[in-house]
């Protein structure tokens, strides 16, 4: 977490520009507060998961964009659909034997998702589209898939903002979660969720999680008439300073979506919640792992809003 003294000066780099932060004129208990959740947002607690079930539609339409092992997918079934009973822990021990036990070295999620007990908060009937651009993983992923009869299907594919190919990276270990869309590699079909969403006859989004090693801001871009169109109920997303995070202000992608109708919060590993304080500014800026929520509907702003400790929420 930032201490009070590390808010005494804070260096940022975004867009390729050093920028110097001064608390003067900054509401620094506030932000102070605020700054200390979102740095803590790297795990975050899914308790707001839990909590939104009493907010979920009978028939629900989960994209995973970045799948990669699946355990985000399994998550939200395991939580949301009334049938669902494979652990965390199940899916695991699959992907180990698929692997011949030489899994990579965070085989269990770097958040330890493989462990995690995840207990039932609605009982509806969920699809899965799992978005995967790595060969190797995505062909992990649909035995897995196979393996358990998900209800839904995998997409090899990359997502961003126009249709086309990307290039995947070479020698990428089965598994991997460090590696993106490079310059060079194999070419991998890539689509915008817009046209994606469109092609699978996906008229609304439940839940879209995205998770694509700094191309967020991008596949954002590609989800434009579905945020517009506020199609999109659930948005969480990633956040930090890897590939396109590192030109792109947080601020400008929190305004489009607000512009939107969307709401949005840093999810704290403690449970808590912030907003993004207007008076906190460039603050936010800081590029480091972490993770955003975000919604339209005010019945699920409202299980949120309850995240957000009482001094924060305005």
């Amino acid at each position: 977490m930032l201490s009070a003294s590390a808010l005494t000066v804070t260096t940022v780099i975004c867009a390729h520009n050093l920028v110097t932060l001064s608390p003067m004129g900054i509401d620094g208990p506030l932000c102070r507060q605020s700054i200390n959740i979102a740095y803590s947002s790297y795990c975050p607690s899914s308790a707001w998961q839990h909590a939104i079930g009493s907010t979920m539609h009978p028939l629900l339409t989960f994209f995973d964009v970045g799948s990669n092992k699946g355990y985000t997918t399994n998550e939200l079934l395991l939580r949301f659909d009334a049938k669902w009973q494979i652990s965390q822990q199940e899916w695991h021990e699959f992907l180990l034997t698929y692997t011949n036990n030489s899994f990579i070295v965070d085989g269990c999620g770097y958040c330890g998702d493989c462990a995690s007990v995840v207990n039932k908060s609605a009982f509806g009937q969920v699809k899965v589209i799992a978005v995967e651009m790595m060969t190797k993983t995505a062909e992990m992923l649909n035995a897995t898939f196979n393996q358990f009869n998900v209800p839904g299907m995998v997409v090899h594919a990359a997502a961003s903002d126009d249709d086309g190919y990307a290039s995947e990276p070479v020698e990428v270990l089965m598994g991997e979660t460090s590696v993106g869309i490079q310059q060079e590699g194999r070419p991998v079909p890539q689509f915008k969720l817009d046209t994606l969403a469109r092609r699978l006859n996906v008229d609304t989004i439940d839940f879209l999680h995205i998770d694509t090693e700094g191309y967020d801001p991008l596949v954002l871009n590609g989800a434009a008439s579905l945020l517009q169109s506020q199609k999109i109920r659930v948005l969480e997303f990633e956040y930090h300073g890897k590939g396109p995070w590192l030109g792109t202000l947080l601020r400008d992608v929190v305004d489009q979506l607000r512009a939107y109708g969307y709401t949005c919060f840093f999810e704290g590993s403690s449970g808590a919640f912030t907003p993004l304080l207007p008076q906190c500014g460039l603050l936010y800026e800081f590029h480091k792992w972490s993770n955003l929520v975000c919604s339209h509907d005010q019945s699920v702003l409202s299980v949120l809003k309850s995240f957000v400790p009482p001094f924060l929420n305005s």
